[in-house]
């Protein structure tokens, strides 16, 4: 039988539902990339596996600095570091307890695009 993600099969998975981040809610003067060429910012979290998943493109903030803050219910347990791209190199997200979410590399181009567990064990 073919177990699919995370052991959920095919067709049982559910649908994410994404809430975009608006730009009254990005700090350090980050903002969306190019909403007409590429995704815009945003979050949902899958129930089943309590994943958190971000995607989107963001530019212009302050590199090492809080991009935006994700509610209740969409923060994880412990602090999580993500790999992402940025502007053709290696960066990082940091996603605190406190639902911060501190993005470093290039602020010319940083994807958001990744898949946290919200339950993270220490």
């Amino acid at each position: 039988m073919n177990r699919g993600f995370l052991g959920i099969p095919p067709g049982e998975q559910g649908q994410l539902v994404w809430t975009p981040i608006k730009a009254s809610e990005f700090l350090n003067s980050w903002v969306n990339y190019n909403a007409v060429t590429h995704a815009t910012a945003a979050y949902a979290k899958d129930e089943r596996t309590n994943l958190l998943y971000l995607r989107g493109t963001i530019k212009s903030g302050t590199s090492g600095q809080n991009a935006f803050i994700l509610p209740m219910g969409f923060r994880p347990t412990g602090i999580v570091h993500v790999a992402i791209i940025a502007n053709a190199a290696i960066g990082f997200i940091m996603i605190s307890t406190d639902g911060t979410v501190q993005v470093t590399g290039s602020n010319t181009l940083l994807s958001l695009n990744c898949c946290i567990p919200l339950n993270v064990v220490a």
